[in-house]
């Protein structure tokens, strides 16, 4: 299983996936998606039989942050996603 779980983790390469204990995961999904469909892919992913998403964070409606040109520093959007796996 610990081996399938590193091969999760890894594929997640640029958007890491934090292990927190108890079957608990911090899914970071920044970037230029306007949803959080890039966390939930992740976190069915990590959480096969199913999760709770226990928080969502965003800067998204911060000054300056989400604007259509992703180069500048401050542009892009910061999100994590933590869930606990069900079972």
């Amino acid at each position: 299983m610990s081996l399938v779980m590193c091969f999760i983790l890894a594929s997640c390469a640029g958007q890491p996936v934090e292990d927190l204990g108890d079957s608990t995961y911090r899914i970071d999904c920044s970037g230029g998606h306007h949803d959080w469909s890039g966390c939930s892919a992740r976190a069915q992913k990590v959480c096969e039989g199913g999760y709770d998403i226990v928080s969502q964070l965003s800067d998204e409606g911060s000054s300056g942050v989400g604007v259509n040109d992703w180069r500048y520093r401050g542009s892009e959007v910061t999100r994590a996603m933590t869930v606990k796996c069900d079972g």
